[in-house]
């Protein structure tokens, strides 16, 4: 019958084998120093126990005591948790034992389980002391002993997806959830630490209480060129009306708003299904009157300053799409901030560093005895059975049984057998019986290998945040002027006219085009009498044009200034630049009282294609003034 592991630790103080019903000691320690060295543990456990280890310690000769299961069971903490403080790990000698030590002879072994209720055999080849990772992936282990190891990825990028910082951590979680069992000499190996900060690839733990768990914790490096297999994608578009995207507002506070929309599309770059996709996108204040494109899907919910869009699983290749529409109204000169996107999803049975368990065992409550009868009609015949029965909440695989029998009068005798067999809680197995020549009863000395089994799962969860962007407002300033604003009748003359534009905000300008009035009586200017200046820049390469007949002075006419191309010349306008078109006019012979209007407008076409920036300019008027002398010359 087994409780605990039987075990054998070298500690500072000497050698100890704890057994089930037996404590023995080498040591040349005594008693005294074992109570001095040792204070804080003695005090620990019951008198009983401790009086037991010192006076053990304290004897000459002899040093082994027999014990009750109880003390048996409370000195196994004991001496474990000694050894956890002086950093050993104690070696199993008893029910559990690695086998790779023990010699099997092939006489009297039996291979044929005898599955009792509850009893599931199991096929295939395994090592000295725990399933293999080839043999867990063939098996649906549902169980409260759990290993996991979760690893979590936290990112931070712009709108190109370059990182701009990162972060991976991760887990590996023992659990026991057990209501009432302990899991103890709990042994694991994981493979694949070598993008970790972990030192070791095997862990230890002593025991696990009902309810408690422990965990390593760990770090790993991101490698160069990670791919993160959601790719998200984030299109606001300012101009929905032309085929291409616009990301530019107009300010103009007597606007209805400007209509805008924002697609979010994801689309799965792996070749596994993501499960669990979360996309929170902050809206910014100014986009208001949301509504929900027709080719959305998934679910979403709406929160104040931010809208949730979830997506239960998304296979390999496949994509999603969330269409929103608003108004927008920019409420000053200045960028609108995108608003940042938080993207988390999970990958099942899987992690970034490729670390996974390849060794797993850990001992629980069971019982196993041999059952003896002798025969009716045969005297000193014995049919023996060997029975191991599951006592505790987890399941076991029970791989290799030992038993042997005799003493220094009969011939000893052997059997092994290989069950690898599965036993859920509560479950039995029992071997094929054979039988036992002996006169005395017999008795039996029992070797097992048997493990709980722990139900394993890896899993890595992404968390990505999408910084936000600037989404620039722009406007126009404008005015034209003459450098005088009174001409006198049936007199030619000549005005200076200038219209100054400036820019609020920055962008890049595809094109610049000016419309300027050209009253009756008044001559179209000469493009070499033009002055066009950007900033202190003088520009000669602009194009005019007129509509109607440019010398027909009872006609009023159009003049058209376009300067084309020009992001690709001269680059970004800034914010304050100053756009400057400078030219004489001649006013032929205006007549008595005339009174003329100039006005003019600009129109900035932006880069990427958006709504154009637009300014009407009201020169005033020009009045013609009448004034003619009168004199009188004569002789009185």
């Amino acid at each position: 019958m087994a409780t605990h592991p039987e075990k054998r630790w070298v500690l500072d103080v000497g050698t100890v084998e704890l057994h089930w019903e037996e404590l023995r000691v080498d040591s040349n320690i005594k008693g005294k120093e074992i109570e001095k060295r040792y204070s804080d543990q003695l005090a620990n456990i019951s008198k009983e126990s401790a009086d037991l280890v010192k006076d053990l310690f304290g004897k000459k000769k002899d040093r082994s005591e027999t014990i009750s299961q109880d003390v048996s069971f409370e000195l196994h903490g004991f001496f474990e948790n000694i050894a956890r403080d002086e950093g050993i790990k104690g070696e199993i000698i008893g029910g559990g034992v690695d086998l790779e030590n023990v010699g099997y002879p092939t006489t009297g072994t039996s291979t044929a389980p005898v599955p009792a209720s509850n009893t599931e055999p199991i096929e295939g080849a395994y090592d000295s002391s725990a399933p293999s990772k080839e043999y867990r992936e063939g098996m649906d282990i549902q169980s409260p002993y759990k290993v996991r190891i979760a690893e979590k990825m936290s990112l931070q990028t712009n709108r190109e997806n370059e990182i701009m910082d990162s972060m991976v951590t991760g887990s590996i979680n023992i659990e026991n959830q057990g209501e009432r069992d302990v899991v103890w000499d709990i042994d694991i190996t994981v493979d694949g630490i070598e993008k970790t900060s972990l030192e070791e690839t095997d862990l230890h733990i002593a025991e696990l209480d009902p309810q408690e768990s422990t965990m390593r914790e760990y770090q790993v490096e991101i490698p160069e060129n990670q791919e993160f297999l959601l790719d998200v994608e984030e299109v606001i578009d300012t101009n929905p009306s032309i085929e291409e995207t616009s990301e530019i507002f107009i300010y103009d506070p007597e606007s209805d708003g400007q209509d805008t929309t924002l697609h979010l599309n994801v689309r799965n770059t792996g070749d596994v299904t993501l499960k669990n996709i979360r996309i929170e996108k902050v809206i910014p204040e100014e986009f208001k009157e949301m509504r929900f494109a027709s080719d959305s899907s998934g679910a979403t919910i709406q929160d104040d300053g931010s809208i949730l869009w979830e997506v239960d699983e998304l296979p390999p290749a496949e994509e999603r799409s969330l269409g929103l529409e608003f108004k927008v109204f920019p409420v000053e000169i200045k960028s609108i901030s995108s608003g940042e996107i938080t993207v988390e999803y999970n990958l099942e049975d899987a992690t970034l560093s490729g670390i996974e368990p390849t060794f797993i065992d850990g001992l629980s409550n069971q019982i196993y005895f041999v059952d003896r009868d002798e025969r009716e009609t045969e005297p000193d015949v014995w049919d023996c059975e060997f029975v191991f029965r599951n006592r505790s909440e987890f399941p076991m695989l029970l791989q290799r049984v030992e038993v042997t029998s005799g003493d220094e009068n009969t011939e000893y005798e052997t059997i092994s057998m290989e069950p690898n067999v599965l036993l859920q809680p509560g479950a039995n197995w029992k071997s094929e019986p054979w039988d036992l020549d002996s006169e005395d009863e017999p008795t039996f000395s029992e070797k097992i290998l048997y493990t709980v089994l722990a139900e394993v799962g890896r899993s890595l969860s992404v968390s990505k945040v999408i910084e936000a962007y600037e989404l620039r407002i722009l406007s126009l300033e404008g005015e034209k002027t003459f450098d005088s604003y009174e001409v006198d009748s049936y007199r030619d003359a000549t005005l200076d006219a200038s219209i100054s534009i400036m820019t609020r905000g920055d962008c890049l300008v595809e094109k610049i085009h000016i419309e300027d009035t050209i009253p009756v009586q008044f001559s179209v200017p000469d493009k070499n009498d033009i002055t066009i200046m950007i900033g202190e820049e003088e520009i000669d390469d602009f194009d005019i044009s007129i509509d109607g007949d440019a010398g027909d002075l009872d006609a009023q006419r159009m003049l058209h200034v376009d300067l084309g191309e020009y992001n690709e010349r001269y680059g970004m306008l800034t914010d304050g630049t100053r756009i400057t078109m400078k030219y004489p006019i001649l006013i032929v012979k205006p007549k008595r009282d005339a009174v003329f209007s100039a006005p003019a407008s600009a129109h900035l076409i932006t880069k990427p294609t958006g709504k154009a920036l637009s300014v009407t300019m009201d020169a005033g008027l020009v009045k013609v003034v009448h004034s003619r002398r009168r004199s009188r010359v004569g002789k009185a």
